[in-house]
């Protein structure tokens, strides 16, 4: 899904740069989650599939605005 600007132009999205995804909150972009104690527990599971980044929010995916 691309969302344009009013004048019908797309551009580069602010948030993720035109990559299409942002790192992890979760797990600041590692891929793993941690205790209190920063000792890997297992895998993050909210960006299981990209490792350490999720879709970014802002243009869903798309790199554009």
């Amino acid at each position: 899904m691309e969302t344009s600007n009013p004048t019908g132009e797309t551009a580069t999205c602010p948030r993720c740069g035109g990559r299409g995804d942002v790192v992890c909150m979760e797990c600041q972009g590692t891929g793993e989650t941690r205790n209190v104690f920063w000792v890997v527990t297992g895998r993050c599971m909210v960006c299981a599939t990209k490792r350490g980044f999720v879709t970014c929010p802002k243009c869903l995916g798309a790199g554009q605005c």
